[in-house]
């Protein structure tokens, strides 16, 4: 089922359920169902409180739509069957329904524009979901490959880069604001250093205006990068930048720092990092 082309839907949290509706007007109405999947959502919140909170914490579980990630994945698993090599960046597409009933889920205003691929990461896995209107997309059921992932979060730096000048300048002074992935702070004092996801790194580097694969190097492949760190230049914090979700989602392990020479590379910035070897 496909989302016919609308624009903005949104409903206050405040806002009663609309009761019951015929069935047309329930999923074939102005909204194209989102509204029905968000009232969803809501009813989930009052009978499920343990799905509840994990969604409120930033997790994506298994609802009635593509797009959450199973309970079975355990990224501190060896065992993990669904985890490629446990280390990888993995990422897949969901549904605009899934997202309007974690919405609903979370306590939050319905708030989607169907014309929008909107990404979130599950907090518990550090999987990147890209929820989308097309059903050719996340009915297929195939993983985004990883340069595809980062081109994505790229390009939502690209956007901030036009609509958000005050952080793009922080950005560009070579600041490590808080964006939408592990990496970033604004809370004061920051950690000294910590890990974070090369999702982050992308995006960063589209706020800078900088190609997407930026330090990490031309190959499309970056499965085979080396983690790259920079140093805030407002605090000097450093953060390492990883596609193991184990060390970004884990907030009692820090990195090595003498484990990440400055590189002598022309055209990097000194606040840059690069280690010489992968684990």
């Amino acid at each position: 089922m496909s989302l016919p082309e609308l624009q903005q839907v949104t409903r206050k949290f405040s806002e009663p359920n609309r009761g019951e509706l015929p069935y047309d007007e329930r999923w074939n109405g102005d909204d194209g169902g989102l509204i029905t999947c968000w009232e969803n959502g809501r009813e989930w919140r009052r009978n499920k409180p343990e799905i509840a909170r994990r969604a409120m914490n930033g997790q994506l579980p298994s609802l009635n739509w593509a797009g959450g990630i199973s309970e079975l994945i355990d990224i501190n698993s060896k065992h993990a069957k669904d985890i490629k090599k446990n280390k990888e960046l993995n990422a897949k597409y969901g549904t605009l329904y899934y997202l309007a009933q974690l919405q609903g889920l979370s306590g939050k205003d319905l708030d989607i524009t169907p014309s929008q691929e909107i990404p979130l990461m599950c907090t518990r896995t550090g999987w990147l979901v890209v929820f989308t209107g097309d059903s050719k997309k996340y009915l297929s059921d195939k993983q985004i490959s990883t340069g595809d992932a980062l081109k994505i979060c790229h390009s939502i730096g690209l956007q901030l880069k036009q609509t958000n000048l005050e952080l793009a300048g922080r950005v560009e002074n070579g600041e490590l604001p808080a964006l939408n992935w592990p990496g970033g702070v604004d809370t004061l004092p920051p950690p000294p250093r910590q890990f974070g996801s090369l999702f982050y790194l992308a995006q960063w580097q589209g706020l800078r205006g900088e190609p997407w694969y930026g330090v990490t190097g031309s190959n499309k492949n970056i499965t085979t990068t080396r983690p790259v760190g920079i140093r805030c230049a407002a605090s000097g914090m450093v953060t390492v930048f990883t596609k193991d979700a184990r060390k970004y989602l884990k907030k009692d392990e820090v990195p090595d720092i003498k484990a990440y020479p400055t590189p002598k590379k022309a055209g990097i910035p000194d606040n840059y990092f690069s280690r010489e070897n992968l684990e």
